[in-house]
């Protein structure tokens, strides 16, 4: 049943009079995570989004260290049809397995799912510590004519110059230490593309959702001038009105990386702006450097008023709890088979800090093995690294 969503790539292409064969592929893969997550204490006046009161102590939420397991069955099928029609379709079959008691859930999390126009999910089990899932994560048609491109359907947007933050992406980011970050989630959108000569660019999104207030429409230019790659966006995303710039250059052997967004609310809520400034440089014998700061200006400096920035954090509007952030990444594969990984992001407010070790295998050419491991440096239980436990994983990710 599923190749027959992709006639519709055919059928626009026979429809254009453009003559060719309709070609499918289909690939997957299959992921299973096994971790384990240290006991944590979170405090409730800031899942509340309350101050600290000195005459009533809310007490915290206490979850016992645990194992957690996470399946993934992903399956994608590409048609195409001629020289200018494509189209994708890629299904997930999902299980997660936890103690049934937990209060807030353990670290073992999937990217937060971006908000969706249709629903094409469906639970097929869900007792007390495991549930299964199943979605259909991307389903694209696209005309890709010599002036540009039309891609409709649901798909993966990303609008950034960041690797760790993305201050101008507004079309469902990836937090920084997100642990899973395999696939983007989709969003259903229309995405119209003209091309501006032979390095630029210029795009429209228009991504709607079932409340007319909460639809995201975003336009942006590309260009490259004299080796500077330029982006320049701005529209209007769930009640706010955001504008941006980003540029890019390469300098000896480094590719230099800045950023800004700054976002109009329609609410209450103040205005606010986010920066980063970015180098990363591939070395020899396989070496990859990374160095990135971050500045919002919605996050505090002060762990007592943390409470202010958390409710915004857990939606996904902001990147954390604090205002200022530094991140570096280090990867070597000194043999063909195997990596090696580091990921470092320190809050520079309240100098706790984030640590993910990991080593890669890979086993021939369809197997990858993955040891990881999160491990939260606080400085002191309020500080933002102080209320996540450390984790340990182990990943299989086996490819057909």
């Amino acid at each position: 049943m599923i190749p027959v969503l992709l006639l519709p790539c055919a059928a626009f292409g026979l429809a254009s009079g453009e003559d060719g064969d309709f070609n499918l592929k289909l690939t997957g893969y299959f992921k299973n995570i096994i971790a384990y997550s240290e006991a944590s204490a979170f405090p409730v006046d800031l899942l509340l989004g309350i101050p600290q009161n000195k005459y009533f102590d809310f007490g915290e939420i206490h979850e016992p260290g645990h194992w957690d397991d996470l399946s993934r069955l992903r399956t994608k099928l590409e048609g195409r049809y001629g020289q200018h029609w494509d189209g994708e379709i890629q299904t997930e079959l999902r299980g997660i397995a936890s103690r049934p008691d937990l209060k807030i859930g353990g670290y073992i999390t999937t990217a937060p799912a971006a908000r969706r126009w249709l629903n094409m999910d469906a639970t097929m089990y869900d007792e007390p510590g495991y549930q299964v899932t199943g979605f259909v994560d991307r389903m694209w048609v696209r005309w890709a004519p010599s002036w540009g491109e039309v891609v409709l359907g649901r798909q993966a947007i990303t609008w950034t110059v960041g690797h760790l933050w993305y201050p101008m992406d507004r079309f469902g980011p990836f937090l920084p230490f997100t642990i899973e970050q395999d696939e983007k989630p989709g969003l259903d959108a229309a995405n119209l593309a003209i091309n501006l000569g032979a390095l630029g660019e210029f795009r429209i999104i228009f991504a709607p959702l079932e409340r007319s207030k909460d639809d995201r429409i975003g336009a942006r230019i590309r260009a490259n001038v004299y080796g500077f790659d330029f982006q320049v966006m701005g529209g209007y995303f769930s009640e706010e009105y955001v504008g941006g710039m980003g540029v890019a250059h390469n300098f000896y052997g480094a590719v230099a990386r800045a950023e800004y967004a700054y976002s109009h609310t329609l609410s209450d809520a103040p205005d606010r702006w986010s920066a980063i400034a970015g180098i990363d440089r591939s070395f020899r014998k396989k070496l990859y450097a990374l160095l990135e700061y971050y500045h919002q200006s919605a996050g505090e400096t002060n762990t007592d008023l943390y409470y202010k920035s958390f409710p915004i954090y857990a939606s996904g509007e902001i990147f954390g709890l604090g205002r200022d952030y530094l991140g570096a990444m280090a990867r070597i594969s000194p043999w063909a088979e195997w990596s090696f990984a580091a990921l470092g992001i320190i809050n520079l407010n309240d100098s706790s800090g984030f640590v993910s070790p990991q080593i890669e295998y890979d086993y021939g050419q369809n197997l990858k093995i993955i040891l990881a491991a999160s491990l939260s440096v606080p400085n002191g239980p309020r500080s933002e690294f102080g209320l996540f436990s450390s984790a340990y994983y182990l990943s299989f990710k086996g490819y057909f």
